[in-house]
């Protein structure tokens, strides 16, 4: 049986790709934060924006709950999430190169490091 079968807030979850990126998005924070008008960002042309930039999720929150998690809330987690992941796939590939380079060295004939 599934988890997500019998969870009540399942519905709330949603995954969404923003128009911007991260960078983007904290610009607008930043703007905003000061008393600058609030100006959009520009939308990034769908080929232009890779979908890890664009990735992130939504929750929608019901009242009475909605009193405590406001949308403020929601956007701190969302910009949390945003770096993580960015964060993650940048592991992914540090690891990926050094393992491709641990194995180039094999063929060399050099020794190759162990991951200790």
């Amino acid at each position: 049986r599934q988890g997500g079968t019998v969870d009540q807030f399942k519905d709330a979850l949603t995954c969404d790709l923003l128009p911007y990126n991260l960078t983007n998005q904290l610009l607008r924070i930043i703007n905003t934060a000061k008393g600058a008008p609030a100006v959009p960002p520009a939308p990034i042309l769908p080929d232009k924006t890779p979908g890890l930039d664009a990735f992130t999720f939504d929750y929608s929150v019901d009242w009475p709950l909605s009193l405590i998690i406001g949308k403020n809330a929601i956007v701190k987690y969302q910009l949390i999430f945003r770096h993580l992941f960015h964060c993650k796939h940048v592991e992914r590939q540090l690891s990926n190169a050094w393992l491709s380079q641990q194995s180039t060295k094999g063929l060399l004939g050099l020794p190759a490091l162990s991951c200790s």
